[in-house]
C-alpha cells in the first residue's frame, strides 16, 4: 500500500514543514532544478528534456502518416484469403479512455478490489504489425499520445513494441490478448504519481517504462474495428527506471480501426 503524503518515513524528505500541496510541488520543483531527481546510476535526463520530446513527437507523427503506414510492408504476410478468412488490416489508429487507479499493477486488473482517483485519461495510438503470421502472432510497435485530466492536467507520450495473438472463438467472435512494452513520458505528475515520487529522495517519474495489456474482441466478418480493455501502465519497474518503485495505472476501454 503507498504511504500517504503525511506518513512519509523521516529522512525521506528534507526538514520542512509539509502544509500542502504547493510545498510538496516545491520540493519536486527544487529536486529537479539541481538535478538530484536521477539515480546516480542514471544520465543527467533534464539536460535533454527537449530531445527526448521531439524523439516522442516524432515517433507519434510519423507512425500516424497515411503515407509511411502504405509505403511500409509487412516481414511476413497472412495468408488469410486463401483460407478464406478475411485478412486483417496492419495498421490501425485507436481512441482510449479510463480512470487512474490508486493501487499497484497487480492490484488495477480488478475493478472491484482497487481505489480510484479524480484524474482521468483520453488518448489517441497509432499502431502498425511488422511481422504477421496466418496463425494469429502479430508483433509491430505502437505511438501514443493522451491529456490526463481531472485535478490536474499533464500530456503523455509513449512509444512501445507490441506482440498480439488472435483466438478465432465458436460464433466468429476473435478475442486478441495484447501486450505492450516502451517507454513512456509525461510533461508533469499527477494524483498519486506526485506521492510515489515524493517517497524517494531521488525519485523522478517524468520517464518511465510502458506496460500495457489489453484484451480485444471484434467479429471474424469484420476484422476492421475492435473494441478492447487496457491497462495502461507506467512503471519504476521497482526501482530500476526513475529510481522509484511504481508509477501510475489506469483502467479504460478503447476502440479501434484498422486500415
Amino acid at each position: 500500500m503507498s504511504r500517504s503524503l503525511h506518513s512519509l518515513q523521516p529522512g525521506l524528505l528534507p526538514t520542512r514543514s509539509v502544509a500542502g500541496f504547493e510545498e510538496l510541488a516545491e520540493v519536486v520543483r527544487m529536486r529537479k532544478a539541481d538535478g538530484r531527481h536521477i539515480g546516480d546510476w542514471a544520465l543527467r535526463w533534464h539536460d535533454r528534456d527537449w530531445l527526448v520530446a521531439a524523439l516522442f513527437s516524432a515517433g507519434v507523427v510519423v507512425s500516424a502518416s497515411p503515407v509511411w503506414a502504405q509505403q511500409q510492408p509487412a516481414m511476413i504476410e497472412a495468408d488469410g484469403a486463401a483460407e478464406g478468412v478475411p485478412v486483417v488490416p496492419r495498421n490501425s489508429l485507436a481512441i482510449f479512455a479510463g480512470i487512474y487507479t490508486t493501487g499497484y499493477w497487480g492490484r488495477s486488473f480488478s475493478a472491484n478490489e482497487v481505489g480510484y482517483e479524480p484524474n482521468y485519461v483520453v488518448a489517441i495510438i497509432s499502431s502498425r504489425d511488422l511481422i504477421v503470421t496466418s496463425w494469429g502472432l502479430r508483433i509491430g510497435h505502437e505511438s501514443g499520445i493522451a491529456l490526463r485530466f481531472g485535478r490536474e492536467i499533464s500530456f503523455e507520450m509513449w512509444r512501445g513494441l507490441t506482440i498480439s495473438y488472435g483466438a478465432r472463438l465458436l460464433g466468429g467472435l476473435v478475442v486478441t490478448p495484447r501486450f505492450i512494452v516502451g517507454l513512456s513520458t509525461i510533461s508533469n505528475a499527477i494524483g498519486i504519481e506526485i506521492d510515489r515520487e515524493l517517497e524517494i529522495l531521488n525519485g523522478d517519474v517524468d520517464r518511465l517504462i510502458y506496460l500495457g495489456s489489453e484484451v480485444a474482441r471484434s467479429l471474424e466478418a469484420i476484422p476492421d474495428i475492435e473494441v478492447f480493455y487496457r491497462l495502461h501502465h507506467r512503471s519504476g519497474a521497482a526501482h530500476f527506471w526513475g529510481n522509484v518503485a511504481a508509477g501510475h495505472n489506469a483502467t479504460g476501454i478503447g476502440i479501434r480501426i484498422r486500415y
